[in-house]
């Protein structure tokens, strides 16, 4: 399986457009960055997506949400780093 990253750009409205690739197949996620408020936190709206970036319904699982927010925060824990996913 290949990943390949068709964009990145991590700021408040930018996107992560991401493909994964196995043989003739393709799978695209898109990720729409809404909080980047860096150390400590990023939000993003993360969705399935066609292959021209348009959000769809989990062609693995059709009942999933077709938008899932997510947020992670890190905080310093001496000299490591703790990080928690909602």
């Amino acid at each position: 399986m290949d990943t390949i990253v068709h964009r990145m750009d991590v700021k408040p409205g930018g996107l992560w457009l991401v493909e994964m690739k196995w043989g003739d197949n393709s799978h695209y996620q898109r990720v729409e960055y809404t909080e980047v408020a860096m150390p400590e936190r990023l939000v993003w709206l993360h969705s399935s997506s066609d292959a021209e970036w348009n959000i769809i319904s989990s062609p693995m699982m059709p009942d999933w949400p077709r938008t899932l927010l997510t947020t992670v925060t890190f905080e310093a824990d001496g000299d490591q780093t703790r990080m928690r996913l909602t």
